[in-house]
């Protein structure tokens, strides 16, 4: 395994094992998988260092309270992808994760508290934004969680 920039352990398959109580890792890994849609993911690991940057290193409290200045100043870092929708959805989405750990402990006692796999899969897409079926599955299995099936 090496070390991931989250803090978490990532073995060569990109599999990310957040501690549970580490909110900022699942944080990271969920933005991340965010970012990745529609895009090319060499893209999005160049940029990451920017994004980590950006992002004060996904510190939920610090991303959940960005203002609109911050937005707009995010948006034009060329450091950073500059998608303006994912980024606020970046913010939306902290928001959401220390609203589902307050409620829950941590953010892995949210994800466990589903019956399966696919449920899980289906309230994440419904919580956060810029989520979808692949995206929701990919950031489950990033962060070493059981995922459905692929389907095709």
């Amino acid at each position: 395994m090496t070390p991931d920039t989250s803090g978490s352990q990532t073995d060569h398959h990109g599999v990310a094992r957040p501690n549970p109580s580490d909110t900022r890792a699942y944080l990271e890994q969920l933005t991340k998988a965010v970012f990745i849609a529609g895009l090319n993911w060499k893209v999005v690991e160049n940029k990451w260092p920017g994004i980590l940057e950006a992002f004060h290193r996904f510190d939920p409290e610090y991303v959940a309270n960005l203002r609109p200045k911050q937005v707009e100043a995010i948006a034009k870092n060329p450091a950073v992808i500059r998608n303006h929708s994912k980024i606020e959805a970046t913010v939306e989405n902290a928001n959401v994760m220390l609203e589902l750990v307050e409620q829950n402990g941590t953010f892995h006692d949210f994800l466990a508290s589903h019956p399966n796999p696919e449920a899980t899969v289906q309230d994440l897409k419904e919580r956060f934004h810029h989520l979808g079926d692949s995206s929701a599955r990919a950031f489950l299995w990033r962060v070493g969680e059981p995922a459905p099936e692929w389907r095709h």
